[in-house]
């Protein structure tokens, strides 16, 4: 039986068919895991997060798969994490186990400048 945690979502990483509860919430604007809530001034996602965007090969279009390839450009790599409600989300974790959302990162380091 799960223990509830306030304030925060649940996503469940399923690996051969076995799945882990991973509570995220968001910090400072964007939606991270317990490791960086703990410790932000050594969370390698936030890291990443605040430094200037690495180079990535920009297209007009924003594919899919852009923050997954961007993930791994920042030395990530990329987790398909499902919410308790079935709605599916991509991140991005690192070696010290940080995790963050990939879209809030590759949104944050090449904003969309077809919206207004």
């Amino acid at each position: 039986m799960a223990i509830p945690s306030f304030g925060k979502d649940i996503y469940l990483l399923t690996h051969q068919n076995e799945s882990v509860e991973i509570p995220l919430e968001t910090h400072h604007g964007v939606l991270v895991n317990d490791v960086c809530i703990n410790n932000p001034a050594t969370c390698e996602a936030l890291k990443v997060f605040k430094s200037k965007p690495s180079k990535l090969k920009q297209t007009k279009n924003r594919l899919s798969h852009s923050a997954s390839a961007y993930c791994k450009v920042v030395k990530g790599v990329p987790l398909d994490l499902i919410k308790s409600s079935g709605e599916g989300q991509s991140f991005c974790a690192f070696s010290d186990h940080s995790i963050i959302s990939s879209w809030q990162l590759f949104n944050a380091h090449f904003p969309d400048k077809t919206k207004k």
